[in-house]
C-alpha cells in the first residue's frame, strides 16, 4: 500500500523551480504534512535539465521514488515534460507548461513544438493537461517567471494537490523575500479563474 503522494518537477535553469519546491515544502508543512524533497540538477544555471522529487504524507522516509510512481508531474516545458513521462503511471495527473524552447538534434533538423506535443499525448493521454501557464503570467501580470506558481495554483484548485490554498500562502510568505510576495500569491490564486 503506497502511503506517500509524489511530485516530479521538471524543467531547466532559471525557470524558478528551486523557488517552487521551497514554497511546495514549506506549504505541506503550514498543512500538516510531513514532506521530503531532493533536487537533481546537472547545469541547471546553464539552462540544463532539473528534476526535483517531493513526497509528502503522514511520515515520510525518502524523497525519492521509482519510475511509474508519480501521482502528479509537474513539467515547466515541453520538452522537460517528454523526459518525465516514465515517471507517470495511468492515474499521475502531468501539469505540463506549454512553453517550448527549440531544440537542435544535429545539423539542420530540429524537433517542432507540434511533434513534441503529439508525442506527449500519444505517451501520457487523457490524465495530460497543456497549461498556458507563462504566456499568461507575462500577459496578466507581465512576467513569464511566475507560470510556477501559476502551475501550482492549477494544482491546488483544480484538486490535483492536496493542500489547502491558504497554506500555500504561507508557504510563499516563509519562502520569500516580501517584495516577492504578492506578485507570486497573484500568480498562484490567477489559476482559480
Amino acid at each position: 500500500m503506497k502511503n506517500n503522494f509524489n511530485i516530479l518537477i521538471t524543467g531547466v535553469g532559471g525557470q524558478g523551480l528551486i523557488t517552487l519546491v521551497d514554497v511546495l515544502v514549506k506549504s505541506a508543512l503550514a498543512d500538516g504534512k510531513d514532506v521530503k524533497s531532493s533536487e537533481l540538477h546537472g547545469l541547471s544555471q546553464r539552462g540544463g535539465a532539473v528534476a526535483v522529487y517531493v513526497s509528502m504524507g503522514k511520515k515520510v522516509y525518502s524523497p525519492l521514488f521509482k519510475k511509474g510512481d508519480a501521482d502528479l508531474i509537474l513539467a515547466l516545458d515541453l520538452l522537460e515534460g517528454l523526459r518525465s513521462y516514465d515517471f507517470a503511471n495511468k492515474n499521475t495527473k502531468v501539469l505540463l507548461n506549454n512553453k517550448f524552447v527549440p531544440l537542435a538534434l544535429g545539423g539542420e533538423k530540429t524537433i517542432t513544438k507540434d511533434e513534441v506535443v503529439v508525442k506527449v499525448k500519444e505517451i501520457i493521454g487523457s490524465n495530460l493537461h497543456l497549461i498556458e501557464a507563462s504566456k499568461i503570467c507575462q500577459e496578466k501580470l507581465q512576467k513569464e517567471i511566475l507560470a510556477t506558481m501559476y502551475l501550482l495554483g492549477y494544482a491546488v484548485f483544480n484538486g490535483y494537490l492536496d493542500i489547502k490554498p491558504e497554506s500555500v500562502t504561507v508557504g510563499i510568505k516563509k519562502a520569500m523575500p516580501e517584495k516577492y510576495q504578492q506578485m507570486n500569491i497573484d500568480a498562484f490564486n490567477l489559476a482559480k479563474n
